[in-house]
């Protein structure tokens, strides 16, 4: 197995009728709906010149079709590209033109805008399901055999230091760290992870998506984050990932209590610190110590707190299996505890 969608697929073989998605507001899908859905889309975008390493922006918002289209962008050695669908007109023009994707896939209210912004085809997609991107083909993609060292994924860093600069991650990488989160973490088949994170960057897309495609588990997935979709929803989840200012907004809620959540397993965080307070807060009104975790868009997870043992707040814990981590001081010597320094990976 070298990417995601070779190991979703093995999952697939086994047992195709198990459950993989459940939309907010629609019947469940099932792991052989999802993968067909993945072909056929894979398939619409080698139609109109997406080939083997080319690169397909992606400016979408949330959707159950959305996050297949991913997995269809794996399955065919497709670089995904994804955007913020908030971004402005210019912001995009820049991501456009440094990615110089083959294909773009948006909103349909923003065809006219995009369609200017460099030499690709354009597809849509919208919240609702629905667009162009979804237009049957009557054909197949051509096979892609995925390699370690192949191009996967584009993701772009913040910028808060000048332009925004692409983070070109592989399919080793995803799956690799995807596997070590499946094992750090106990996820299983059994597991129904309550996805309700963007899924334009790395947290929502791939710790969340991939490490529930890695493990076979299902996601409820809801279009964003309010208090009452969790809470109408968690009786169905295992699992939550999220940050910490909606951990903050679940605190804010009478409704949390170890009678409302006390049946998950997990709760983790990452993408911003947890504070300590918020930490200790929130295990003394839901029963349950939250994980927290580090990474970065450009190595993904790289510690975290143990499964079993102690969670300290306020700590992102040692590093994953298979991550040499280290702090070095200003003067170049390596930091000792309670010395800080810049991290290295």
């Amino acid at each position: 197995m070298n990417s995601i969608a070779e190991t979703f697929k093995a999952h697939v073989a086994r047992t195709p009728g198990a459950v993989c998605i459940v939309p907010h507001d629609k019947p469940a899908w099932s792991r052989q709906d999802v993968l067909d859905l993945a072909t056929a889309i894979a398939a619409r975008l080698q139609q109109v010149g997406a080939k083997t390493g080319s690169r397909v922006t992606i400016i979408v918002d949330k959707s159950p079709e959305a996050f297949v289209l991913y997995l269809a962008c794996n399955l065919a050695g497709y670089v995904y590209h994804p955007a913020n669908s908030a971004y402005t007109d210019a912001e995009l023009d820049y991501l456009i033109q440094d990615a110089k994707p083959s294909v773009v896939v948006c909103g349909s209210a923003r065809t006219l805008e995009l369609g200017s912004m460099g030499d690709h085809s354009t597809l849509t997609l919208d919240q609702d399901g629905t667009g162009s991107l979804l237009e049957p083909t009557g054909s197949d993609f051509s096979p892609y055999a995925a390699q370690p060292n192949d191009w996967a994924a584009l993701l772009y860093t913040s910028g808060t230091t000048g332009k925004p600069k692409g983070a070109m991650l592989s399919q080793e990488n995803l799956l690799s760290n995807a596997q070590t989160l499946v094992d750090a973490w106990q996820f299983t088949e059994r597991d129904q992870l309550l996805h309700m994170l963007p899924i334009f960057h790395a947290h929502g897309l791939f710790v969340a998506g991939n490490t529930c495609l890695c493990a076979g588990a299902s996601m409820l997935i809801e279009p964003a984050f309010t208090p009452d979709r969790f809470f109408q929803r968690a009786p169905e989840a295992t699992s939550f990932m999220a940050v910490p200012t909606l951990y903050g907004r679940l605190l804010k809620d009478d409704r949390l209590t170890p009678e409302a959540v006390g049946h998950m397993r997990l709760f983790t965080s990452g993408s911003a610190p947890l504070d300590a307070v918020a930490s200790d807060a929130f295990e003394a009104r839901a029963g349950s110590r939250i994980l927290e975790r580090y990474g970065m868009t450009e190595t993904l997870m790289l510690t975290s707190n143990p499964y079993e043992g102690e969670r300290r707040a306020g700590t992102v814990g040692p590093p994953l299996p298979g991550v040499d981590l280290r702090i070095r001081k200003d003067d170049g010597s390596l930091a000792h505890s309670g010395e800080g320094g810049s991290v290295e990976v």
